[in-house]
């Protein structure tokens, strides 16, 4: 993965900019190394288009390129009790592996390698409290099960077939 969490402001905007520094260091790691696998992350519909626009639609570099997704236990607003995975799409949560299947194949014609390289469930300390509630670990224990528990099944939490362009998820405790 080539920059983390374009567009957020923390490393590097979103847009043209990273577009074309993104495409910059992809060339010449490729140089080095033609069949290295070069990962991208993007946070927008937005910046992936403007990748696509630097790069081009039938570029042959995509043939390498992976996808690193963030995938939060976001449980939305909590309605959604321990045990059960969300089974919205949006932006953040676990789903979100099928919003950019979805994106990557309208603009593409095909998916990549989709991979959760950041997830879990963050917890924050209560007022006062150094380190998350007991109940907000065992949220996250029980997310890590839940979100291990789709590559058992096959199954996403929506019900839809695990896709096979979705290679694996890394969940962590986040404190």
């Amino acid at each position: 993965q080539i920059y983390n969490e374009p567009g957020n402001g923390r490393e590097i905007q979103g847009g043209s900019v990273f577009a074309q520094s993104w495409y910059n260091v992809a060339q010449a790691i490729l140089a080095v190394n033609p069949n290295a696998h070069i990962g991208l992350q993007i946070l927008s519909e937005e910046d992936l288009k403007a990748v696509i626009k630097v790069v081009g639609k039938d570029n042959a570099i995509w043939k390498n390129v992976w996808l690193a997704m963030h995938n939060y236990g976001a449980y939305g607003d909590n309605s959604v009790p321990p045990g059960q995975m969300p089974t919205k799409v949006d932006d953040i949560g676990f789903l979100t592996v099928v919003k950019w299947g979805e994106l990557f194949q309208k603009y593409l014609g095909f998916v990549p390698p989709i991979i959760g390289t950041e997830g879990g469930w963050e917890s924050k300390p209560a007022q006062g409290q150094s380190l998350p509630t007991s109940q907000e670990f065992a949220k996250n224990a029980q997310y890590v099960v839940d979100s291990f528990e789709i590559f058992r099944t096959g199954k996403l939490p929506n019900g839809q077939d695990l896709p096979d362009w979705f290679f694996g998820h890394n969940p962590a405790f986040f404190l």
